[in-house]
């Protein structure tokens, strides 16, 4: 229809829209019928490999190729791209993928740290564990995930504004329950003595101090250059999206103090908290890093807590 409307539409029968008299277009339309396209039927003949050969042969026979530039040519055939890791990186990279990259904040190079759990596959980190699919599944216990990631929605859901106590965790677990958003198996699994551990400690004091200004489960987008995360790429200008959900900070004066919650099992000793925190050492620091992006503020304190044993570990 916009053609109709053009002025270089020659037809009768079409009003030339004003808006289009200047319009530097310029355009021809051919109208086939049927009978056109019968008669063009007949002039084409099917053509032979040898008669293809041949006719090419005639033709190249007539070419001058004193003017053909075949080092150009040579060069688009051999063409390499000059991106090419570029082609197999993600743009997108979950926390849970990439944490481990960022274990030490002097590490420039972090691609170059790859540990035996974590795989790099196409230029993105994957871990290698999947779990069973429901169908497979026979025994229907929660799974410590499910235990874990329902403890972290109570401590979501707590209201801040009041003393915790044990029987205000059971009234907030009862209460997801009731209204379905938890199932009562996990719920009875959840350890009321761990979540009641956290506010006994001065971190878990001073979130509730904070009350309704403590944040808690916060998403993030983080923006990283491409090559500081695989080492392979080399375009300066490429990025790599991050995201994730930070568990809780709060601001003062002196800046921000984040803290993340784990469920994990902590062997005894000092081992078994060395181990924890190398484990998540990386996420913190690209909480820290999303925190200050988003705030411009400073992390000052980092806390990792463990529910299994109560403590608060600064980072």
């Amino acid at each position: 229809m916009s053609l109709i409307r053009h002025p270089k539409f020659q037809s009768a029968d079409a009003q030339p829209l004003p808006a289009l008299a200047d319009d530097p277009t310029d355009f021809a339309l051919t109208f086939v019928t049927p009978d056109n396209l019968t008669a063009m039927a007949a002039y084409q003949k099917p053509m032979t490999g040898s008669v293809w050969l041949d006719d090419l042969k005639k033709q190249i026979a007539k070419t001058d190729f004193a003017s053909v530039d075949v080092d150009k040519i040579d060069d688009i055939l051999n063409m390499q791209y000059g991106y090419e890791p570029e082609t197999r990186t993600t743009a997108y990279q979950s926390v849970s993928e990439i944490k481990r990259l960022f274990e030490d904040p002097d590490m420039l190079q972090l691609g170059q740290y790859n540990p035996k759990w974590q795989q790099s596959h196409g230029n993105r980190f994957v871990t290698s564990d999947f779990r069973q699919p429901a169908f497979l599944q026979t025994v229907t216990a929660p799974t410590a995930a499910e235990v874990g990631t329902a403890t972290h929605l109570v401590l979501q859901e707590l209201n801040l504004e009041q003393p915790i106590t044990t029987d205000v965790i059971d009234h907030q677990i009862q209460t997801l329950v009731a209204n379905q958003v938890m199932a009562a198996p996990v719920a009875e699994q959840i350890d009321r003595g761990h979540v009641q551990q956290l506010f006994d400690t001065e971190l878990g004091k001073a979130i509730v101090a904070h009350g309704n200004g403590t944040h808690r489960e916060t998403p993030f987008s983080l923006l990283l250059p491409a090559n500081q995360v695989f080492q392979d790429l080399h375009d300066d200008q490429a990025k790599i999206l991050i995201h994730g959900i930070i568990d809780g900070y709060f601001e003062d004066a002196d800046g921000i103090t984040l803290f993340d919650y784990k469920t994990d099992h902590v062997i005894p000793g000092d081992k078994g908290v060395a181990k924890i925190k190398d484990r998540y050492s990386g996420q913190l620091n690209l909480y820290a890093q999303a925190l200050s992006d988003m705030t411009g503020k400073p992390v000052v304190h980092k806390y990792l807590f463990l529910l299994s044993t109560g403590e608060a570990l600064a980072m």
